[in-house]
């Protein structure tokens, strides 16, 4: 999905925000309510944003609805950035 908009993520994986727990960060994001609900206050970062995306996990229905989700939170996120 990532790779229909010309972006390789096959380097790259998902991180638990314990991986940086102790850490100075110059930016944290959060990227949906809930995350931001439940994000804790370590990392701290110079900067802390949140923009609020529907969370394309949450999606229901077929694959190819879900995928039509994900699609449109890629497509707000670009936009946004």
């Amino acid at each position: 999905m990532m790779g229909e908009a010309g972006i390789n993520f096959s380097r790259h994986r998902s991180k638990h925000v314990a991986e940086f727990q102790g850490r100075h960060l110059h930016y944290v994001m959060t990227v949906c309510d809930h995350a931001h609900a439940s994000c804790p206050t370590d990392p701290r970062g110079d900067v802390q944003l949140h923009w609020s995306f529907d969370d394309p996990a949450d999606a229901q229905g077929s694959d190819s609805d879900r995928l039509q989700v994900f699609r449109r939170v890629r497509d707000e996120i670009a936009e946004q950035v």
